[in-house]
This record gives C-alpha cells, sequence and structure tokens, in this order.
C-alpha cells in the first residue's frame, strides 16, 4: 500500500497504490478530505466515490490537491460474481506538504516502470531485455543510480533521511567523461514558483575514502536555458552523516531560468562545464523539495573519527600498522579508571579493547571474528569502540569493565531553545546472565552542572530499559537544554560489564536551529 496511513510531506499529485484481495474482482475507490464522509461513501456518493476498476488495476491518481492538508481514502473488494462483498477497506490517511515534493523517492520498486533508474537517468542506462522492459542508452556520464536490482533492492531501506527508503548513487570521475550525473525530465513542465517557495533544499550523505569532486544540481527551463548551483563544502561527501543543502532560488533564475517551467533536472559530482580526472564513491540522495523560508539547521558538532592517526596491533594477533589508536579527537576525551587493569598492559586484558578505542572498522571485525560487527554498515572507516567481548579474551584484574567516552565541550548559545539534536549511528549487541550485565548510557553535562541521563540501555530483556540486539542503527535524539545554558558535553558510558558484547558509534553529530 502507498502511502502508508499517517504519511506526511507527500506531494501534492501522487498515484495511490493497493495490492488486490484473495477474492477481488474489482475494485472500488473512494477518496476525499473527511474522514467520516469517506468511511460512509457508498457508489452512490458524489465526490468521494472514484468509480469501479478492473482487478489488475492497483493505482489511482490524484492531482492537484491542497498544501499541508490530510486527506482519505479507501479501497472496496467486489468479488468474483458481482454480487459477493463488497468486503469494504480500512479508511487510510496522508498529509500532502507545505512545500513542492520534487521527489522524496518513496514510489520506487523493483518492478518496471517504477525503477529509479527510469525516472532519473544516469550514465548506464539500461537495456531493452526481459529484465529491463524499457531501452535507454544513458546520460553518457559516470554516474549510476540505485542498486543491481538482480542482486538486492534498488533503493536503499538503511541509510534513509526520511520516508522508507534513498537514493544511492554511485559516481566515478576517474575515467572520461569525468563527470557524473542523473537527470530527471518531466514531460510537462513544472512551476516551482507558487506558495512563496524560496529554495530547493535535498538531503545528501557522503562516505568515507569518497573523491571529493563537488557535488553540483543543475535546472533547465522549458526553453533548454540552465542553471548550476555547486555545494559550497565538498567535504561534506566525506561525511557519513545527512547533510541539508538549501539552494535560494536566485542561484536559478539570475541565470535566466524559469522556475515557473522547469523541464529537466541534473544531480551530480564533478565538473560539467570544465571537467577533469576525479575521484569515486558513493552517496544517497533523499527528500528533495522546494521550500518556503524557513530556518536551517546548523552543525554545532560533527565527529566521523576520520582524521586520527592509528596505529599498530598490540596484543591482537591479526597484524596492522594503522588499525587502532586510544588517542581521542581534539578535545573529547576517554575515562578508563573502571577499566580492570587500564594502562598496565600486563593486567589490562587485550590492550586494543581496554575501554573506548578507535579503530578501522573491517580490522576490528575481522580480528574479532565477525560474530555480527560486519553488520554495522552505517559506520565506515575509523569508529569508536567498546568491545568486553574481546578484551576479555587475555587475563586481566578483577573487576567488571566501565568505560566512557566524552565530548568537548559544545558550544549551545547559540541554539533555539528546543532545537537541540544528537544523530549517530550505533551498533549495539547486548547480552545479560547471572554473570554479565552490559548497560550502556548516554548523558548530557550543562556549564559544568552534574550530568543527567539521557537514555539508559540494558541487556535484561525484563528491565523496562532494555536494549534489544542492534547492530545498524541511526539514533536520534532531541535534548533540551536549560534556559540561559551556553556549553553542553554528552558522555557515551559502557558499564557493567563483562566477557559481554560491545557497543560501537561513529558519525556523532548534534545540530541546532540558529537563534
Amino acid at each position: 500500500m502507498y502511502p502508508s496511513p499517517g504519511t506526511a510531506n507527500l506531494p501534492q499529485s501522487l498515484t495511490l497504490r493497493w495490492q488486490a484481495g484473495d477474492k477481488a474482482a474489482e475494485h472500488d475507490v473512494y477518496f476525499g478530505d473527511s474522514r467520516e464522509a469517506v468511511a460512509n461513501a457508498t457508489p452512490d456518493t458524489a465526490g468521494v466515490y472514484c468509480g469501479r476498476q478492473a482487478l489488475d488495476a492497483l493505482s489511482y491518481d490524484v492531482e492537484g490537491l491542497e498544501w499541508n492538508k490530510t486527506y482519505y481514502w479507501r479501497v472496496d473488494e467486489i468479488g468474483d460474481t458481482g454480487t459477493d462483498g463488497p468486503w469494504k477497506g480500512s479508511v487510510w490517511d496522508f498529509t500532502t506538504a507545505d512545500s513542492i515534493v520534487v521527489d522524496d523517492f518513496e514510489t520506487y520498486t523493483n518492478d518496471s516502470p517504477n525503477r529509479v533508474f527510469q525516472t532519473w537517468i544516469d550514465g548506464a542506462g539500461f537495456s531493452a531485455d526481459e529484465f529491463f522492459s524499457q531501452g535507454n542508452s544513458g546520460n553518457g556520464s559516470g554516474a549510476f543510480v540505485g542498486y543491481d536490482p538482480t542482486q538486492r533492492d534498488i533503493m536503499e531501506k538503511t541509510i534513509v533521511h526520511g520516508g522508507a527508503q534513498s537514493t544511492p548513487l554511485a559516481y566515478n570521475n576517474a575515467d572520461s567523461p569525468y563527470y557524473s550525473e542523473v537527470v530527471r525530465t518531466w514531460a510537462t513542465p513544472q512551476d516551482w514558483t507558487v506558495n512563496g517557495v524560496c529554495a530547493l533544499r535535498l538531503y545528501f550523505r557522503g562516505a568515507a575514502g569518497n573523491g571529493l569532486d563537488g557535488l553540483y544540481v543543475a535546472i533547465e527551463d522549458k526553453t533548454g536555458k540552465p542553471g548550476v548551483a555547486v555545494c559550497p563544502d565538498p567535504s561534506r561527501l566525506t561525511k557519513a552523516r545527512w547533510t541539508e543543502w538549501r539552494i535560494p532560488v536566485g542561484t536559478f533564475t539570475d541565470a535566466g531560468v524559469n522556475l515557473a517551467a522547469v523541464k529537466k533536472m541534473a544531480i551530480g559530482v564533478g565538473d560539467r562545464t570544465n571537467p577533469k580526472a576525479g575521484g569515486t564513491g558513493q552517496l544517497w540522495i533523499d527528500d528533495v523539495a522546494v521550500v518556503k523560508p524557513g530556518p536551517e539547521a546548523v552543525i554545532l558538532l560533527s565527529e566521523d573519527f576520520e582524521s586520527l592517526p592509528l596505529g599498530k596491533n598490540v596484543d591482537e594477533t591479526l597484524a596492522g600498522d594503522k588499525v587502532w589508536t586510544k588517542t581521542a579527537p581534539a578535545g573529547w576525551s576517554i575515562d578508563d579508571k573502571g577499566v580492570p587493569g587500564a594502562g598496565n598492559p600486563a593486567q589490562d586484558g587485550v590492550t586494543e579493547w581496554a575501554g573506548w578505542s578507535f579503530t578501522d572498522k573491517v580490522w576490528w571485525t575481522t580480528t574479532a571474528g565477525d560474530q555480527d560487527r560486519s553488520t554495522f554498515t552505517l559506520g565506515s572507516g575509523t569508529v569508536a569502540v567498546a568491545d568486553p567481548d574481546e578484551w576479555d579474551d587475555i587475563d586481566h584484574a578483577t573487576g567488571w569493565y566501565n568505560t566512557y567516552l566524552s565530548t568537548p565541550a559544545i558550544d549551545i548559545s547559540g541554539a533555539q531553545a528546543g532545537s537541540l539534536t544528537l544523530t549517530f549511528d550505533s551498533s549495539w549487541r547486548p547480552e545479560y546472565d547471572d554473570d554479565y550485565h552490559q548497560t550502556g548510557n548516554l548523558k548530557v553535562s550543562f556549564d559544568g552542572a552534574k550530568a543527567v541521563e539521557l537514555f539508559r540501555w540494558e541487556s535484561n530483556s525484563a528491565s523496562p530499559n532494555y536494549k534489544p540486539y542492534a547492530t545498524n542503527e541511526t539514533v536520534t535524539l532531541k535534548i533540551e537544554a536549560p534556559a540561559g545554558a551556553k556549553k553542553m558535553v554528552l558522555t557515551f558510558g559502557l558499564f557493567d560489564a563483562g566477557n559481554d558484547w560491545w557497543w560501537a558509534i561513529d558519525n556523532v553529530e548534534l545540530t541546532a536551529i540558529a537563534k
């Protein structure tokens, strides 16, 4: 079913989709802006009843909806003989956006004609064989949109900004023509000037190791007049964190683009005007919209641990020259006083894991024998790890494993009240029995005051704080600061652990709306 009940920020024109019931021969479709009217409607209800459709007609187009308004729909199933049933369907609802939704990437599937590369044309195109039912030669660039559908789902289901999926975009600027872009063309020119909109907004997420080629957006109107915007911070392509990029509409209108008649949009990496050999990489795009004036989030803290120089292995048997370090990023600190034997190589268990450490994720996964550590795909490059399971593989002083990782003092004096948002990628594998009871928490201290707990994760399934197995998730948390607070420190703790499992984090970011 699309859209799912309660979905918000949907475009003003969309296609409703559903699946047929087991005994259905036809479908009656109802749609309106009153839940009661849709719930009580019959085929005689004018303005709500949308007609009867054949069994294989599993969609209905709605257009010209109002901004920021809730609508309701229902599908009844009609039986084989025309007299069976009807079986009355549930009333589903959705709310339109207060912006122009260019693409939220929610409607693409593995099936033609709904594959993302059939709308956003990339460099590869797609062939007219039995799997790809429509031929297209591609745009010749180094872009590849979507995943290979013969191997997995085309769309990304985990690395998502909003909704249930985003689109992956791989780029290769090492080979001619040295730029990579995907292009969407509208059969009917789009009007991006209505309702006081002022900026084109999109969200993108990069990855460690990406080439530092510039991200750009190009818009072309129905006359072929183009305008190009280049992301002002190319380093964000190397950050495994969602970035909001707002482009003032003046960027395009100043170039002569008629935004009341938008015909094409390209999203690319490189320099399409003066291409030159560059790098390769992978990013994800989500929630492209033309929006009204509003506050932008500013980044108060961003740390992916990639700048840390890593050193040689110590106790782990898998050799490596650049695999781990106990040296935290500038301003960060580690408190290992609660790790038995910490600081004494003869008493600290496996030295690499005697408290929070920073490690190459692939090396950590391999030297530990994986055990689902590799499922932490949101983390990349260097990650922060507290791993009492590996630590306990060598004898150590007695006692429970207690370790804490703290951020620098973060300046929040310019943040609007109620707007602090923390996000980080997390891999948590718990264990609990008579001997082991791994616990994690996050605390915050404002202006040096006593720290308060934001959350507690316990391994005991009977606890109200039980945190089940979650080895690959993005955690998002709103943080309320006291009035007048100037600075804050966050502390990630893993404690009361023995030969348990682990907690790993990456891509820590704190944002806020500026005052």
